[in-house]
């Protein structure tokens, strides 16, 4: 029980966007865009055109039909939307994790700085990673590496100063 509570729950969101990406990929859209790719002439329309279907694919609804409000207004929920509520879901959860001080609280904190390395890495150098939705999932994972070593500092404090 106690190893699954130091894997940091922010990896299930970095897995849940690669595989959408990796779906994304096997689309018919991407295929065929990805003719442009090895041209020099071409490149930046790839990337233009890249931007604009990944666009479309994290914002297009997930059900065929739209949820009235009682306002009347219709809402639909995209992935952009699900993958964003998740990483909120996640972080909060985080966070939580964090205020519980234990033994393996430092490993936490080194998985978590991996994590937040990793959704760097992607975002700097995958050209499926530079999109503004994997940037808010990267702070929250920047968030959480250092919210969690603020609050055990905190908790650290508190333990020193109850002790004395």
């Amino acid at each position: 029980m106690g190893l699954f509570r130091i894997i940091p729950t922010l990896i299930v969101i970095f897995l849940f966007y690669n595989i959408s990406i990796l779906t994304f990929k096997s689309s018919a859209e991407y295929k065929k865009i990805r003719i442009y790719k090895n041209s020099s002439d071409s490149a930046e329309i790839y990337h233009d055109t890249l931007k604009v279907i990944l666009k479309d694919y994290f914002n297009e609804p997930l059900r065929k039909k739209s949820i009235t409000l009682p306002s009347g207004q219709p809402f639909d929920i995209t992935k952009h939307d699900l993958i964003l509520i998740m990483g909120m879901l996640f972080l909060f959860f985080e966070i939580c994790k964090s205020t519980n001080a234990s033994n393996l609280s430092i490993m936490e904190h080194v998985l978590s700085i991996f994590l937040f390395a990793a959704f760097l890495f992607e975002f700097l150098s995958s050209e499926f990673g530079g999109t503004s939705l994997f940037l808010k999932l990267t702070i929250f994972s920047f968030i959480d590496v250092i919210s969690g070593i603020v609050i055990s500092i905190t908790a650290a404090r508190r333990d020193v100063s109850i002790r004395q």
